[in-house]
């Protein structure tokens, strides 16, 4: 009689098979046609929710911010590298005017929002912050990282319900993402109480 896979093994063998078939999409025949993002990370972000434990959500996650991560223009990529330097030795303003000008070279790419948001907020511009997060959401509702930083901030404001609802938000996009549910625990008690 042959043995039967575990159910979360068989989840996980879907979810992977999931992330192969985007690696095809991704590497279209005609090399000269890009592929297409969106369809990309339709695919991946359903895998995301249906990721049957943290390990199979990693490479997914991995997966997802790769692809928001790619700009369109080399100068973009220039200014984020920049960017991502400056914030890295805590040099919040220089990483703003970078971020700032990745923005206006390429006001899709939400990545530049949102790490603009980040060096806003290192200033102590919480306010800005969320406005460049609103933007990015408002172009892609499912960005998730989005959601990690609106919950810092409330954090730091000490708005706990505010920031129970952000994370609440990033883990309807990613369940299972690490430590997920125990942070979101620790948020509803602190929000609610102990008795919620």
């Amino acid at each position: 009689m042959p043995i039967r896979a575990e159910p979360a093994r068989m989840r996980l063998a879907i979810v992977l098979s999931l992330l192969f078939t985007v690696s095809a999409v991704a590497q279209p025949a005609d090399t000269k046609a890009p592929p297409d993002r969106k369809a990309q990370l339709d695919i991946l972000l359903t895998a995301l929710r249906a990721a049957p434990d943290e390990d199979a959500a990693v490479p997914i996650e991995q997966r997802v911010e790769q692809l928001w991560l790619q700009s369109r223009s080399a100068a973009v990529d220039l200014l984020m590298a920049g960017g991502s330097r400056a914030l890295a030795n805590d040099a919040a303003g220089q990483a703003e005017m970078d971020f700032d000008a990745a923005v206006a070279l390429e006001p899709g790419f939400i990545e530049a929002w949102h790490r603009r948001a980040i060096a806003r907020a290192a200033q102590g511009d919480k306010d800005g912050a969320i406005a460049d997060i609103g933007q990015a959401l408002a172009q892609e509702p499912r960005y998730f990282p989005a959601f990690d930083t609106l919950t810092q901030i409330a954090i730091e404001r000490q708005d706990w319900k505010g920031a129970f609802a952000a994370w609440s938000k990033k883990i309807e996009i990613d369940p299972k993402c690490a430590g997920c549910q125990e942070k979101l625990n620790d948020l509803r008690r602190r929000a609610f109480g102990d008795d919620t």
